[in-house]
Protein backbone atom coordinates (compact mmCIF):
# COMPACT_ATOMS: atom_id res chain seq x y z
CA UNK A 1 0.00 0.00 0.00
CA UNK A 2 1.27 3.50 -0.89
CA UNK A 3 1.09 5.53 2.29
CA UNK A 4 0.51 8.81 0.47
CA UNK A 5 -2.88 7.45 -0.60
CA UNK A 6 -3.94 6.77 2.97
CA UNK A 7 -6.35 9.39 4.31
CA UNK A 8 -5.28 9.24 7.95
CA UNK A 9 -1.61 9.43 6.99
CA UNK A 10 -2.21 12.50 4.84
CA UNK A 11 -4.18 14.17 7.61
CA UNK A 12 -1.36 13.47 10.03
CA UNK A 13 1.34 14.87 7.76
CA UNK A 14 -0.59 17.76 6.21
CA UNK A 15 -2.92 18.97 8.97
CA UNK A 16 -1.15 17.80 12.14
CA UNK A 17 2.51 18.00 11.16
CA UNK A 18 1.99 21.02 8.93
CA UNK A 19 4.10 19.64 6.05
CA UNK A 20 3.63 21.09 2.58
CA UNK A 21 2.42 19.03 -0.35
CA UNK A 22 5.91 19.46 -1.85
CA UNK A 23 7.56 18.00 1.27
CA UNK A 24 5.09 15.12 1.52
CA UNK A 25 5.59 14.36 -2.15
CA UNK A 26 9.35 14.34 -1.67
CA UNK A 27 8.99 11.87 1.22
CA UNK A 28 7.13 9.38 -0.98
CA UNK A 29 8.83 10.10 -4.31
CA UNK A 30 5.80 11.64 -6.04
CA UNK A 31 4.93 15.09 -7.34
CA UNK A 32 3.29 17.67 -5.06
CA UNK A 33 0.37 17.73 -7.52
CA UNK A 34 -0.18 14.03 -6.78
CA UNK A 35 -0.44 14.81 -3.06
CA UNK A 36 -2.80 17.70 -3.78
CA UNK A 37 -5.06 15.42 -5.80
CA UNK A 38 -5.14 12.94 -2.90
CA UNK A 39 -6.13 15.73 -0.51
CA UNK A 40 -9.03 16.62 -2.79
CA UNK A 41 -9.97 12.95 -3.28
CA UNK A 42 -10.21 12.37 0.48
CA UNK A 43 -11.92 15.68 1.20
CA UNK A 44 -9.04 16.91 3.36
CA UNK A 45 -9.42 20.68 3.72
CA UNK A 46 -6.69 23.16 2.94
CA UNK A 47 -4.76 24.29 5.98
CA UNK A 48 -6.72 27.51 6.54
CA UNK A 49 -9.77 25.33 7.31
CA UNK A 50 -7.95 23.22 9.91
CA UNK A 51 -9.44 25.08 12.86
CA UNK A 52 -12.99 24.39 11.70
CA UNK A 53 -12.08 20.75 11.11
CA UNK A 54 -10.69 20.37 14.64
CA UNK A 55 -13.82 21.83 16.18
CA UNK A 56 -16.03 19.58 14.07
CA UNK A 57 -14.26 16.33 14.95
CA UNK A 58 -13.81 16.73 18.67
CA UNK A 59 -12.06 13.40 19.32
CA UNK A 60 -11.97 12.93 23.06
CA UNK A 61 -9.84 10.95 25.49
CA UNK A 62 -10.16 9.95 29.11
CA UNK A 63 -6.52 9.43 30.05
CA UNK A 64 -5.77 7.38 33.16
CA UNK A 65 -2.98 8.39 35.51
CA UNK A 66 -0.86 5.57 34.07
CA UNK A 67 -1.46 6.91 30.56
CA UNK A 68 -0.46 10.42 31.61
CA UNK A 69 2.70 9.14 33.28
CA UNK A 70 3.60 7.14 30.18
CA UNK A 71 3.12 10.11 27.84
CA UNK A 72 4.94 12.45 30.25
CA UNK A 73 7.95 10.13 30.33
CA UNK A 74 7.99 9.80 26.55
CA UNK A 75 7.84 13.58 26.20
CA UNK A 76 10.99 13.93 28.30
CA UNK A 77 12.63 11.84 25.59
CA UNK A 78 11.92 11.57 21.86
CA UNK A 79 8.15 12.00 21.72
CA UNK A 80 6.75 15.31 20.51
CA UNK A 81 3.30 16.81 20.63
CA UNK A 82 2.41 18.74 17.50
CA UNK A 83 0.65 21.99 18.30
CA UNK A 84 -2.06 21.45 15.69
CA UNK A 85 -5.03 23.79 16.00
CA UNK A 86 -6.15 25.98 18.88
CA UNK A 87 -8.31 23.13 20.15
CA UNK A 88 -6.49 19.85 19.56
CA UNK A 89 -2.97 18.43 19.25
CA UNK A 90 -1.42 15.14 18.18
CA UNK A 91 1.53 12.92 19.06
CA UNK A 92 4.53 12.52 16.77
CA UNK A 93 7.28 9.95 17.30
CA UNK A 94 10.12 8.54 15.23
CA UNK A 95 12.56 5.73 15.96
CA UNK A 96 15.14 3.61 14.19
CA UNK A 97 13.37 0.57 15.68
CA UNK A 98 10.13 -0.37 13.97
CA UNK A 99 9.45 -2.85 16.77
CA UNK A 100 9.38 0.02 19.24
CA UNK A 101 6.96 2.05 17.14
CA UNK A 102 4.66 -0.98 16.85
CA UNK A 103 4.81 -1.50 20.62
CA UNK A 104 4.24 2.21 21.28
CA UNK A 105 1.24 2.19 18.96
CA UNK A 106 -0.32 -0.72 20.88
CA UNK A 107 0.28 0.96 24.25
CA UNK A 108 -1.19 4.29 23.12
CA UNK A 109 -4.17 2.55 21.54
CA UNK A 110 -4.78 0.87 24.89
CA UNK A 111 -5.01 4.37 26.36
CA UNK A 112 -7.50 5.38 23.64
CA UNK A 113 -5.04 7.24 21.41
CA UNK A 114 -5.53 6.15 17.79
CA UNK A 115 -2.86 6.21 15.10
CA UNK A 116 -3.27 8.49 12.08
CA UNK A 117 -2.55 6.40 9.00
CA UNK A 118 0.21 3.82 8.74
CA UNK A 119 3.63 3.58 10.38
CA UNK A 120 5.79 5.34 7.85
CA UNK A 121 9.33 4.32 6.88
CA UNK A 122 11.55 7.30 6.08
CA UNK A 123 15.05 7.11 4.60
CA UNK A 124 17.27 10.14 5.13
CA UNK A 125 18.61 11.10 1.72
CA UNK A 126 21.77 12.60 3.16
CA UNK A 127 22.88 9.82 5.52
CA UNK A 128 20.74 6.88 4.47
CA UNK A 129 19.47 6.44 8.04
CA UNK A 130 16.11 4.69 8.36
CA UNK A 131 13.49 6.04 10.73
CA UNK A 132 9.96 4.85 11.41
CA UNK A 133 7.35 7.52 12.09
CA UNK A 134 4.16 7.48 14.10
CA UNK A 135 1.41 10.12 14.20
CA UNK A 136 -1.74 10.06 16.30
CA UNK A 137 -5.11 11.61 15.71
CA UNK A 138 -5.72 15.00 17.28
CA UNK A 139 -7.31 15.27 20.73
CA UNK A 140 -8.19 18.22 23.00
CA UNK A 141 -6.58 16.36 25.92
CA UNK A 142 -3.26 16.30 24.07
CA UNK A 143 -3.55 20.05 23.62
CA UNK A 144 -3.71 20.33 27.41
CA UNK A 145 -0.49 18.32 27.70
CA UNK A 146 1.07 20.42 24.93
CA UNK A 147 0.35 23.58 26.90
CA UNK A 148 2.13 22.11 29.95
CA UNK A 149 5.23 20.88 28.11
CA UNK A 150 5.46 23.72 25.56
CA UNK A 151 4.28 26.80 27.50
CA UNK A 152 6.11 29.19 25.14
CA UNK A 153 6.43 26.87 22.17
CA UNK A 154 9.64 25.29 23.50
CA UNK A 155 9.69 21.96 25.34
CA UNK A 156 10.36 22.15 29.09
CA UNK A 157 10.40 19.79 32.06
CA UNK A 158 7.24 20.90 33.91
CA UNK A 159 7.93 22.12 37.44
CA UNK A 160 5.28 19.90 39.03
CA UNK A 161 6.18 16.73 37.11
CA UNK A 162 6.68 13.77 39.48
CA UNK A 163 9.32 11.22 38.49
CA UNK A 164 7.32 8.03 38.96
CA UNK A 165 8.82 4.69 37.83
CA UNK A 166 6.87 4.84 34.54
CA UNK A 167 7.94 8.43 33.84
CA UNK A 168 11.62 7.62 34.40
CA UNK A 169 11.42 4.31 32.51
CA UNK A 170 10.07 5.93 29.36
CA UNK A 171 12.52 8.82 29.65
CA UNK A 172 15.40 6.38 30.00
CA UNK A 173 14.25 4.35 26.99
CA UNK A 174 14.04 7.46 24.85
CA UNK A 175 17.04 9.49 25.97
CA UNK A 176 19.06 7.45 28.46
CA UNK A 177 22.20 5.37 28.10
CA UNK A 178 24.85 3.40 29.94
CA UNK A 179 28.45 4.22 29.10
CA UNK A 180 31.98 3.55 30.27
CA UNK A 181 33.58 6.54 31.98
CA UNK A 182 36.76 7.86 30.31
CA UNK A 183 40.02 6.73 31.94
CA UNK A 184 38.19 4.66 34.56
CA UNK A 185 38.43 1.19 33.08
CA UNK A 186 35.16 -0.73 33.18
CA UNK A 187 33.39 1.79 35.44
CA UNK A 188 29.98 2.65 34.08
CA UNK A 189 27.73 5.65 34.50
CA UNK A 190 24.12 6.16 33.54
CA UNK A 191 23.16 9.32 31.69
CA UNK A 192 19.93 11.06 30.76
CA UNK A 193 20.32 13.29 27.72
CA UNK A 194 18.83 16.70 28.42
CA UNK A 195 20.42 18.79 25.66
CA UNK A 196 17.15 20.39 24.58
CA UNK A 197 16.22 21.58 28.06
CA UNK A 198 17.30 24.74 29.85
CA UNK A 199 19.78 24.61 32.74
CA UNK A 200 16.94 25.49 35.14
CA UNK A 201 14.90 22.51 33.94
CA UNK A 202 17.86 20.17 34.28
CA UNK A 203 18.73 21.53 37.73
CA UNK A 204 15.18 20.78 38.98
CA UNK A 205 15.36 17.30 37.49
CA UNK A 206 18.68 16.60 39.23
CA UNK A 207 17.24 17.78 42.55
CA UNK A 208 14.28 15.40 42.26
CA UNK A 209 16.50 12.46 41.26
CA UNK A 210 18.66 13.07 44.32
CA UNK A 211 15.57 13.28 46.51
CA UNK A 212 14.62 9.83 45.20
CA UNK A 213 18.00 8.57 46.40
CA UNK A 214 19.86 8.45 43.08
CA UNK A 215 23.24 10.21 43.24
CA UNK A 216 22.96 12.57 40.30
CA UNK A 217 24.65 15.66 38.95
CA UNK A 218 24.24 18.13 36.12
CA UNK A 219 27.08 17.74 33.60
CA UNK A 220 26.99 21.32 32.40
CA UNK A 221 29.65 20.90 29.72
CA UNK A 222 27.27 18.80 27.63
CA UNK A 223 24.04 19.64 29.49
CA UNK A 224 23.33 16.06 30.53
CA UNK A 225 22.38 14.34 33.76
CA UNK A 226 24.84 11.81 35.10
CA UNK A 227 23.71 9.17 37.61
CA UNK A 228 26.52 7.72 39.71
CA UNK A 229 27.78 4.17 39.29
CA UNK A 230 26.66 3.57 42.89
CA UNK A 231 23.03 4.38 41.99
CA UNK A 232 22.66 2.55 38.66
CA UNK A 233 21.25 -0.66 40.15
CA UNK A 234 18.84 1.27 42.38
CA UNK A 235 17.69 3.37 39.42
CA UNK A 236 17.06 0.32 37.22
CA UNK A 237 15.25 -1.44 40.06
CA UNK A 238 13.07 1.62 40.54
CA UNK A 239 11.98 1.86 36.89
CA UNK A 240 11.50 -1.90 36.52
CA UNK A 241 12.35 -4.25 33.65
CA UNK A 242 12.61 -3.14 30.03
CA UNK A 243 9.24 -3.70 28.30
CA UNK A 244 10.66 -4.12 24.78
CA UNK A 245 13.37 -6.37 23.38
CA UNK A 246 15.05 -3.73 21.19
CA UNK A 247 16.12 -1.67 24.24
CA UNK A 248 17.20 -4.51 26.54
CA UNK A 249 20.83 -3.45 26.08
CA UNK A 250 20.15 -0.36 28.20
CA UNK A 251 19.55 -2.65 31.18
CA UNK A 252 22.72 -4.75 30.64
CA UNK A 253 24.89 -3.59 33.55
CA UNK A 254 26.97 -6.76 33.92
Amino acid sequence: MNDYRDKKMLEGLYLNEGLSTLKIGDMFGVYSATISSQLIKHGIPRREMALAVSMGRRNNLSLSEKAKEFINGELLGDMCIIKGSEYASSISYSSKYRDYIVWLDKVLLGFGVERAGQINKHIDKGHGAIRYRYYSLRYPELKEIYNVFYPKGVKVIPENLVFSPIVLRQWYIGDGCLYFMPNKGRTRQLALCTHCFSFDCVHRAVEQLNELGFISRHQKANNMIGISTHSISDFLDYIGPCPVECYQYKWAIS
